[in-house]
């Protein structure tokens, strides 16, 4: 595949004569053809990586190191990095050291679309998890709803926890589901086009983070921010995104997967303090544009120009 890239790739800028020359690609191949490009031409090389492939966490030993091999020359060579997390840019700093900091820059993904206006909060607590639940639980949270729901005397028309898509058996107590009663619903599969249906019902959308996502924001975090429901973080609790949701946009609450105290408290913030908040306005426009793409193209331009204005100096 390379060398036919790179026959394209030297056309085009003969076409072109461009300032930059940008990879945006899963590691590594795309890459090496832009390497090539740059030392055939002298055209600067911006790297745009979507995900931290060294880092992850499932990876092992083996793949790991080869992964850095490959990955620790491409680094040095290029004159920018696009990575699209605060967490992953500073683990790249702690991995390669000071002499690559001038070149990493954080974009994050985006969301598509704002908040529909027409997208009201229902006036019950519903909160719901869509998608299949492989390898992970939410037996934790259906302990820390049935105490929220006790100690509220909620029933089951005024507060109700949904998954939409497949339980994991063997992480899934049916006794605590038992407990909880008409309170837990589950829809076992939805069709694509009746999703949003769901959605809209929702108070709080439920993000339950893997492992693979710790250096990462999940796709369904954008989705929760494009619905405007609130939102449940349930992963570590240093992951960027809970900064994002309690500090930055004041939409949701983070809390760990694993402990029902700990999602108990985050369900009675999510009631008391956030669901009354963004019923009387919302998280604001000007806090969200930050996330739209267009604000992410602006952010990839700025350091496009940057590249281009060192070249001509």
């Amino acid at each position: 595949w390379n060398p036919e890239a790179i026959a394209l790739g030297l056309r085009e800028i003969r076409r072109a004569r461009p300032d930059v020359i940008y990879v945006c690609a899963r590691p590594f191949v795309s890459f090496y053809a832009g390497a090539v490009l740059k030392a055939m031409t002298g055209i600067p090389l911006v790297l745009d990586l979507r995900d931290p492939w060294s880092l992850l966490p499932h990876h092992d030993r083996a793949t790991r190191a080869i992964a850095r091999a490959q990955e620790r020359p491409l680094f040095a060579y290029a004159d920018k990095i696009l990575i699209n997390t605060r967490t992953s840019l500073q683990r790249y700093l702690d991995l390669y050291g000071p002499q690559i900091g001038g070149k990493l820059y954080c974009v994050p993904n985006a969301m598509s679309a704002y908040p529909a206006a027409q997208s009201e909060l229902p006036g019950n607590f519903v909160v719901m998890h869509g998608g299949n639940l492989y390898r992970r639980s939410i037996t934790p949270l259906l302990e820390a709803f049935d105490r929220f729901i006790r100690d509220r005397d909620l029933d089951d028309g005024q507060a109700q926890l949904r998954q939409v898509g497949r339980i994991d058996v063997d992480t899934f107590d049916p006794e605590v589901a038992q407990r909880l009663g008409p309170s837990f619903r589950i829809e076992a599969f939805v069709p694509f086009s009746d999703f949003q249906r769901y959605v809209q019902q929702a108070a709080v959308l439920v993000v339950l983070l893997g492992p693979e996502h710790w250096l990462r924001i999940p796709a369904k975090f954008y989705e929760c921010l494009t619905s405007g429901r609130g939102v449940l973080f349930m992963g570590p609790s240093d992951h960027e995104v809970v900064t994002v949701i309690e500090d930055e946009l004041g939409c949701g609450v983070g809390a760990n997967a694993g402990d029902p105290d700990d999602l108990y408290r985050a369900l009675c913030r999510l009631y008391d303090e956030v669901l009354p908040r963004l019923r009387k306005g919302g998280v604001g426009l000007d806090r969200l544009r930050a996330w739209h793409w267009e604000s992410r193209i602006e952010e990839i331009e700025a350091v496009l120009f940057e590249v281009s204005g060192d070249l001509y100096r």
